[in-house]
């Protein structure tokens, strides 16, 4: 009788399970654990937003957008707060993790390697930037990197460890590196200034022509110049080169006395002058002036013993260039010389004192936050030439980058003291 109520007793009716829908694949990407993958493509996409500007606006940024560059700036010490905030996020936790560092950081080293190996005059030509370091692709990357960096800071800002104390000042001394890089490359200001002896100049000029007034004055005393030594070749005619003739040169120099072998010929240097003028009869004879070129007299001796001697010359402003010839259709010929160094005597006036400097190439002069360095010359004049030209630049981020590679440095001491001190432990 039970088995018959319980086989009887109607079954209620199962609702049947509502199907869950399943997540889309960017959906999924990005709901679960973040890491890696989601970095590289928050790296392309701040890439590719940073060629859309560059696109769109170029190098310059307009005045209608500079907020824009305000807000980019102000993501960077915005993060120091969210990172300690909002630590246990796990966007934020991300955004400030180990995955974003090391693809931001080589997100920014494939672009500065870029920048490195590439001259500057290919970006400027055909992208219309002054370097790799202006452009806004390297710029969005920066700043994100910097976010992640102060973030990081942020998260360890508590408590005051040791090991934390270490970690904020060689990452913040990177952070406040790569801002004052970052304002550099921004704010950097390029200038031409052509100086002529006995004329003061305080002008200034930039690629657009415009001019700026400097703090200071410079006058140009003189403009010097030193060549190495000349080099002999032997001129052939033939007629299949562009000029008509074959070089054969020497790779000596010619000096008094000396003696070289120019493939199968014998050259002896029986008189130098580093500076000569043609007095006619009387051959070449020394002058000290600045137009004037190397001369040398010479005897050749060919593979059968006979030969030539007379002068080559270079040829200068107020020397003609002159050869010896051999035999028909061959003659040998002074190479100019190559400038070995150049140099401007130069007095800088600031403030009722006056300073006089040598200008050296990769020896700069730095005069009120502006560093003057020697640029060029007239090329044709050589050391006769009327005129130095000279760069002057103002880096306004350099104090920036100097103090966060001083903290850079502290933080590797006391990093090192650390680890002596715990072996010694």
């Amino acid at each position: 009788m039970i088995r018959l109520m319980i086989r009887s007793h109607p079954r209620r009716p199962v609702a049947p399970a509502k199907e869950q829908a399943a997540p889309r694949d960017s959906e999924a990407f990005w709901q679960g654990r973040l890491g890696y993958s989601q970095a590289v493509v928050v790296c392309a996409v701040a890439f590719a937003f940073g060629m859309a500007m560059h696109a769109s606006i170029g190098y310059r940024l307009p005045a209608t957008l500079n907020p824009f560059v305000w807000l980019m700036a102000l993501a960077v010490p915005v993060s120091l707060v969210v990172g300690r905030v909002g630590r246990h996020n796990r966007i934020v936790h991300w955004l400030t993790g180990i995955p974003m560092a090391v693809t931001t950081t080589t997100a920014v080293g494939i672009l500065a390697l870029i920048g490195g190996v590439v001259p500057e005059s290919w970006f400027q030509q055909r992208m219309g930037v002054e370097s790799m370091w202006g452009s806004w692709p390297f710029l969005v990357l920066v700043d994100l990197m910097m976010v992640n960096l102060c973030g990081s800071v942020g998260k360890r800002i508590w408590p005051l460890t040791y090991s934390n104390i270490v970690y904020q000042m060689s990452h913040l001394g990177l952070a406040i590196s790569i801002a004052g890089g970052a304002i550099g490359a921004v704010t950097l200001e390029r200038h031409i200034m052509v100086l002529f002896p006995g004329q003061p100049m305080t002008i200034a000029y930039a690629r657009d022509e415009s001019e700026i007034k400097l703090p200071f004055e410079v006058e140009l005393k003189e403009f010097q110049m030193d060549f190495f030594p000349p080099q002999a070749a032997l001129a052939r005619l033939d007629p299949s080169y562009e000029d008509g003739f074959d070089l054969v040169p020497y790779g000596g120099f010619l000096g008094q006395g000396t003696s070289h072998r120019i493939a199968e010929d014998k050259v002896e240097v029986q008189q130098f002058r580093d500076g000569a003028v043609y007095a006619g009869d009387e051959g070449w004879k020394h002058a000290p002036w600045k137009t004037t070129g190397p001369a040398a007299k010479v005897k050749v001796t060919l593979p059968d013993g006979t030969g030539e001697t007379g002068w080559i010359a270079a040829g200068a402003a107020d020397t003609p260039q002159s050869h010896l010839r051999i035999s028909d259709g061959l003659a040998l010929v002074m190479l100019d010389p190559k400038p070995k160094e150049f140099r401007s005597l130069i007095t800088i006036r600031h403030q009722g004192r006056e300073i006089k400097k040598t200008l050296k190439v990769n020896e700069p002069i730095t005069v009120e936050g502006w560093t003057l360095y020697q640029l060029s010359y007239d090329d044709k004049a050589g050391k006769a030439s009327a005129y130095s030209t000279l760069e002057v630049v103002r880096d306004h981020g350099l104090p920036v980058v100097y103090l966060g590679m001083a903290l850079m440095v502290l933080g590797a001491c006391l990093h090192l003291w650390n680890g002596v001190g715990g072996k010694a432990k």
